[in-house]
């Protein structure tokens, strides 16, 4: 939130007083606007007039052109002159003395004041927002000013505080509004958690009931303004009024916005809050984040102000009934930063549990799920549609967040309506014993049932967890393999001496008595390879001549290859074993089929050893070899064509440099996608559909349903196709984030169960997807 402005141009203060400053403001007031902090520095004189004037000029943000209080306009599009100077000062605030007359001032922001006074008129006591003189310099802070009286006037709702008219006098501006006589819906909660940890219970006025009918008005006030057009922004326990009769009061719209109404969802039977607009330039920055960090929604944390629309509201109130619910905030953190990133992801703490204090909390806690979901479309349609599920609650009804089974709305019944269960029991014992004990049995047998789908469905995200946690696993030691691979190449490159025994290219290799002993065919590899040596193929510019220093000083790697590729084995072979290593690399086959390293010069060094390459190979051309370039350590790439003809490769690849940090070369080691999805990634439920290997960019890298073609061995293609992206949203928003869980939704009329668990070593997921009815009928 610092800028350079603010660094440069305030010298009262040290950086570190600065910040923490900004910090201490931020915790208390949530916005999150240079202007607005640099006029609170203002107002509580911790920078001088000079040092407010010159951040003003240096970085001056020009949103609107109002430049007094006469150019602004009433609602009816008339000019609203400023009256004449007969005003009077009152402990430094100026209003007019024939309309209102300042009794005390009850609390004072950043921004501005709020009073109490007189409406000599009415012979009334109202109360008086005005905004500190200071602060109306800045033109985009008058004109919201003068927006938030429009705005707040026009929304005519028994729950919403009624505005009783604007004044200006001089350099003053301010409105007269109803005075509240009560607590914030903050102070109601503390109040009703401290009578339970001190009585066990709350009182009539603090029951779950009351708090819950308080909501319910919220929720009325928010529909309507919703209706109209307007999105409150900042909406939080502190902005809740509640009075001494009950009355519940929506507070503070000062960043509220006009947005167009979907009359898909609202119908167009509605009539719009109207206010003068400002200019283009006034309106909130993308990427300006404005309102209470704790209570956003994960698009508003984001600053994406020109998407938001009433269900960014609705995701705040979602996190106020979890607060109502739990007295507790959904949303803590250690400071703001971390406050405002867990409301970047979504993230909700997890819950405390009251046990019978709130035996209702599970139903209610479902209900805020709905409304707080990631994806503005998973969330409830509409403010209305999410109150009328709180109703269904106090009503004993089903709620639509969490559907019921049919013996589960039984149990319901039997719970809220225990007096007609006693009196049906009661006359089954005179008329049947049996059928009593037939409830009762239906009753534990739902009990259990209930049980049985939690089990099952923690089961399923174990499963998916475990294998994700194996599938890890061997990514790990695959990659300590290039590790090796890497560490030998770079020694023998580096301080190797040159080893003047026979090696092979790509040409030689198959010469009938000229080629290894053991070059033979593999079923395994479909064409003949040597298990003893590996191969160099030379790009078409490079003379063998001229790099045979190099080649000789690889030459040794072919006891590296043999012995590090070994460990790929699902047990270990013994060193000195050489038919086994044969017989396993020739006929059974290794989780890694190739291993390299590629050079700068133009030497590319495989294993196992094989001919086969087409002419116009160039190791530097390669699909691995370029996006290595580009990296610094380890990293697991697209997948591309295999030139050998084993199909679609995984490559795992690390840049190699020499003792100056020159880049040199590239070492690998590749699996086969078929291999992946075969051995690693299958997963034994019941309802399984699909499994899934994603990247860090929510792209499957491979899928359980692909089928892959085949190439024929000399296939050169030196490039790759670009990947799918998962299509899910929702889940594709939270790998992008680095989260890992589940999430239920509705494809087709059915009920689907979506798992995804990060790999640590590569930074991808494993994603398991299910049919939940037939997951739940099975395990």
């Amino acid at each position: 939130m610092l800028t350079e402005a603010m660094k440069q141009n305030i010298t009262s203060l040290s950086l570190s007083e600065l910040e923490s400053l900004c910090e201490e403001y931020l915790a208390e007031h949530g916005e999150h606007t240079e202007e607005q902090f640099i006029s609170h520095l203002y107002g509580s004189k911790r920078i001088t007039a000079t040092e407010f004037k010159n951040i003003q000029t240096h970085e001056r943000i020009d949103l609107t052109s109002i430049a007094d209080i006469s150019d602004i306009k009433d609602i009816t599009g008339k000019h609203k002159i400023a009256p004449e100077p007969n005003s009077i000062e009152i402990d430094g605030t100026y209003i007019d003395n024939e309309d209102y007359t300042v009794l005390e001032s009850i609390d004072e922001g950043a921004m501005g004041e709020i009073l109490i006074a007189r409406d000599n008129k009415l012979n009334r006591t109202v109360a008086y927002k005005k905004i500190h003189p200071h602060v109306a310099q800045i033109p985009s802070y008058l004109g919201r000013f003068y927006m938030e009286a429009q705005v707040t006037a026009q929304l005519q709702h028994p729950n919403i505080v009624p505005v009783y008219g604007l004044m200006a006098s001089g350099a003053e501006v301010g409105y007269a509004m109803k005075l509240i006589d009560g607590i914030t819906l903050k102070d109601h909660i503390r109040e009703t958690q401290e009578q339970y940890v001190n009585h066990g219970e709350p009182d009539e006025h603090h029951t779950l009931h009351a708090r819950l009918e308080h909501f319910l008005k919220v929720c009325d006030a928010m529909h309507y303004a919703h209706r109209k057009g307007v999105i409150h922004r900042d909406l939080k326990p502190l902005n809740i009024m509640i009075g001494p009769y009950n009355e519940v009061y929506v507070m503070d719209w000062g960043i509220a916005k006009t947005v167009e109404v979907d009359k898909s969802t609202f119908g167009d039977k509605t009539v719009l809050v109207g206010h003068e607009e400002v200019d283009d330039e006034d309106k909130t920055k993308m990427g300006q984040v404005m309102g209470t960090p704790a209570y956003m929604s994960p698009e508003q944390a984001e600053g994406e102000h020109d998407i938001l629309d009433h269900r960014s509201d609705l995701y705040a109130l979602g996190l106020i009934l979890f607060e109502l619910v739990t007295f507790h905030r959904a949303i803590n953190g250690k400071n703001t930063d971390e406050v405002m990133m867990k409301a970047r992801r979504g993230h909700i703490d997890p819950p405390p549990v009251y046990g019978k204090q709130e035996v209702a909390q599970e139903q209610l806690l479902a209900i805020v799920k709905k409304a707080t979901q990631y994806m503005p479309e998973d969330r409830y349609p509409t403010v209305a549609d999410f109150a009328d599920d709180i109703r269904r609650f106090i009503h004993g009804e089903a709620i639509k967040a969490r559907p019921e089974s049919r013996k589960q709305k039984i149990m319901r019944w039997v719970s809220h309506h225990q007096k007609a269960a006693v009196n049906i029991m009661g006359l089954s014992l005179l008329g049947s014993f049996a059928l009593v004990v037939a409830a009762l049995f239906m009753q534990v047998q739902t009990m259990k049932e209930t049980q049985s789908e939690d089990l099952k469905t923690n089961k399923f995200i174990t499963a998916v967890s475990t294998k994700s946690q194996q599938i890890d696993t061997q990514f790990l030691k695959y990659e300590g393999i290039l590790e090796g691979l890497a560490i030998g190449s770079k020694n023998l490159l580096n301080q190797g001496n040159r080893d003047e025994s026979k090696y092979y290219t790509s040409e030689t290799i198959a010469i009938p008595g000229e080629g290894p002993a053991d070059y033979k065919f593999s079923d395994v590899y479909g064409l003949p390879i040597s298990v003893d040596y590996h191969v160099y193929k030379l790009a078409p510019d490079v003379n063998e001549f001229y790099v045979k220093e190099t080649l000789e000083r690889l030459n040794p790697l072919r006891h590296s290859f043999k012995s590090l590729m070994l460990k790929s084995y699902k047990e270990d072979v013994p060193p000195d074993d050489n038919k086994m290593a044969h017989d396993i690399i020739m006929n059974e086959g290794l989780p890694i089929v190739w291993a390299y390293v590629g050079l700068e010069e133009g030497i590319h060094a495989a294993y196992p050893g094989k001919s086969g390459y087409p002419d116009a190979f160039d190791t530097r051309q390669r699909p691995w070899y370029r996006s290595s370039m580009k990296n610094t350590g380890i990293s697991w790439l697209k997948p591309y064509i295999d030139v050998g003809g084993r199909g679609l490769l995984l490559p795992c690849t690390t840049p190699l440099f020499d003792n100056e940090g020159k880049f040199i070369g590239v070492a690998g080691v590749e699996l086969t996608l078929d291999f992946i999805k075969k051995k690693l990634m299958p997963l034994f439920v019941d309802g399984l559909e699909e499994t899934y290997l994603l990247n860090e960019k929510a792209e499957i890298v491979v899928s359980s349903a692909d089928k892959f073609a085949s190439y024929a061995i000399g296939t050169l293609i030196n490039s790759t196709e670009e990947l799918d992206l998962f299509p899910n949203e929702y889940v594709v928003n939270k790998v992008s984030r680095g989260q890992s869980g589940h999430y239920f939704y509705i494809e087709r009329g059915r009920e689907k169960v979506i798992a995804y668990y990060k790999l640590n070593s590569t930074g991808w997921y494993y994603v398991a997807k299910a049919d939940a009815e037939e997951l739940l009928n099975g395990l």
